[in-house]
């Protein structure tokens, strides 16, 4: 490449349809109320930045996650101010059926913790 602009556009063939990503596994995301400081920060990043799977209550101030609606993304973990406010909750894992990938698929659930996270357990091989 010899200027800027030979790079332009250069990424978006590797560009796919949010539902066309593969989520083996998705971890809900836990609001502890009594630590929540009212910012609003995970509700406004949700909104713009994600799925929009946070509502907000104008009379309490208070974020509430819609479990339809969430995918899992931990964005509002990672942008809440106070620590251990917002947590990684239950996790579901995607199961198939006896015909394998493509057919009908059920969530079932489990726990998680961080260090699990941290160390990688839930990563693919």
């Amino acid at each position: 490449f010899e200027k800027l602009e030979d790079f332009v556009g250069i990424a978006l063939k590797n560009i796919i349809p949010a539902d066309d990503l593969e989520r083996d596994f998705k971890i809900q995301p836990k609001i502890d109320y009594d630590k929540c400081v009212s910012c609003g920060r995970c509700y406004i990043s949700c909104y713009d930045a994600a799925h929009q799977a946070i509502e907000w209550d104008n009379e309490n101030r208070k974020p509430t996650i819609d479990e339809e609606k969430c995918v899992g993304c931990q964005l509002c973990l990672h942008v809440c101010p106070v620590y251990d406010c917002i947590t990684p909750g239950k996790i579901t894992f995607k199961e198939e059926d006896q015909f394998g990938k493509g057919s009908k698929t059920e969530w079932k659930e489990d726990t998680v913790n961080k260090r699990d996270i941290a160390v990688g357990k839930y990563d693919r091989p």
